[in-house]
């Protein structure tokens, strides 16, 4: 990544059936994608690929929050891989999506002392899932962030 000290992480981002590819800056202080994602601000600031190596750029885009089907974590850097919090549990999940309309099977983590009905209903816009699975794609994904306002239902 970049010369400099900022902790960026490449992403796909599939916005209203839109892909785009390019960087995240992560806040400081360890910040992880799921805090910018469930941060307060309603665009997300994507760096170009160039950017992650030039340490420069000419633009970048503003993508709306509200339009995120999904964010697919490429590159992260080293320490920030997804793990499990202390005190909870990975549960088995299938959610069906309304854009794209497909279905996923994937783990979402629930806080101990919680259902997975708690972590759909709190105030975050985006849902963590790992070990994700498309039912209509070969592929399959460590991590992926899934806008909540894009979850049709969710079986857990």
């Amino acid at each position: 990544m970049a010369a400099t000290d900022e902790r960026l992480v490449k992403v796909r981002i599939n916005a209203s059936g839109k892909r785009l590819v390019g960087c995240l800056r992560l806040p400081a202080q360890g910040g992880r994608t799921s805090d910018l994602l469930n941060g307060p601000e309603p665009f997300l600031v994507v760096l170009p690929d160039e950017y992650a190596i030039l340490g420069k750029c000419k633009a970048s885009h503003g993508v709306a929050k509200h339009a995120i089907s999904y964010v697919e974590a490429l590159e992260e850097p080293s320490g920030s891989a997804f793990q499990k919090p202390d005190g909870g549990r990975f549960v088995s999940v299938v959610a069906e999506l309304h854009e794209p309309q497909t279905q996923v099977l994937a783990e979402v983590f629930v806080p101990e002392g919680q259902t997975v009905m708690d972590v759909l209903n709190d105030p975050r816009p985006f849902i963590s899932m790992r070990n994700v699975h498309f039912s209509n794609f070969v592929e399959r994904y460590g991590f992926l962030a899934v806008g909540k306002n894009q979850l049709v239902l969710l079986k857990g």
